[in-house]
C-alpha cells in the first residue's frame, strides 16, 4: 500500500522539515555535559552566600573554594563544609564543623 502525499504542499513538507532540524539540535544540546567550570561557579557562589568554605565527602576528598572540583568530578555526595585544618603546606580537612 503506498501513501499518496500529492495533497502535501512543498512549502508545508519544508516547513516541517526545518521544525525537525531546530528540534534535534535542541535535543542535541540537552545531552550535552555542563561544563565543570559553570557548575563550579554557581556552587561557588552558594557556599560564599551561606559561608561555606568548601566542600567534602567525609574520608573520601574535599576542595577548598578558591579550588573546586579538582577532581572534575563533582559528586551527588558532596557536601558544603567548613575548614576545620590547614597545614599550610596544601593539606586541610573541611568538614561539617566550624572551627
Amino acid at each position: 500500500m503506498t501513501m499518496n502525499y500529492s495533497w502535501v504542499r512543498r512549502e508545508t513538507l519544508a516547513a516541517l522539515y526545518d521544525e525537525q532540524k531546530k528540534l534535534r539540535a535542541e535535543i542535541d544540546d540537552l545531552k550535552k555535559p555542563i561544563p565543570s567550570a559553570d557548575l563550579s561557579a554557581i556552587v561557588s557562589e552558594y557556599l560564599q552566600a551561606h559561608g561555606y568554605e568548601g566542600l567534602y565527602q567525609a574520608g573520601e576528598c574535599a576542595c577548598l573554594l578558591d579550588g573546586l572540583f579538582p577532581c572534575d568530578c563533582p559528586g551527588l555526595d558532596c557536601k558544603p563544609g567548613y575548614l576545620e585544618s590547614d597545614d599550610g603546606r596544601g593539606n586541610f580537612r573541611i568538614g561539617p564543623d566550624r572551627k
